[in-house]
């Protein structure tokens, strides 16, 4: 049943909800992040992880406390709730990708940091 029916529904999900252009955005960033060496190089990019990490967390901080607020002043009405709901739906992924972007900033500060060598022994054996 799931290979007959649920790819199908789980894609057409992955569509309406707008989860394929994340995927997609998100696979850019990670490339263009493999490119300049932001992986390989920690030295070079310490600041800039730090920099990054207190913009995430701003924005996240931010959208939580201020996203209601911000969903109020966009123009509906209980006969038309579609622009609420999208503000709403906008807001709340650009909240998920500000804490996604500063859990992963803090966890490879801490990985390149002090805490490095305990983080280390959770690679998979043989990495």
């Amino acid at each position: 049943m799931n290979l007959a029916d649920g790819h199908g529904f789980k894609w057409l999900f992955m569509y309406e909800s707008g989860r394929l252009s994340q995927i997609l955005g998100l696979s850019l960033v990670g490339m263009v992040l493999g490119r300049i060496g932001f992986f390989e190089r920690p030295a070079r990019f310490a600041t800039a992880r730090w920099v990054g990490l207190a913009v995430a967390l701003a924005v996240a901080v931010a959208l939580y406390f201020g996203r209601d607020a911000l969903v109020a002043r966009v123009p509906g009405s209980e006969a038309m709730p579609m622009p609420r709901a999208m503000a709403n739906a906008l807001l709340g992924s650009l909240l998920d990708l500000a804490v996604m972007a500063a859990s992963m900033l803090a966890f490879l500060i801490a990985y390149h940091g002090a805490s490095g060598p305990a983080l280390r022994m959770l690679a998979r054996p043989g990495a």
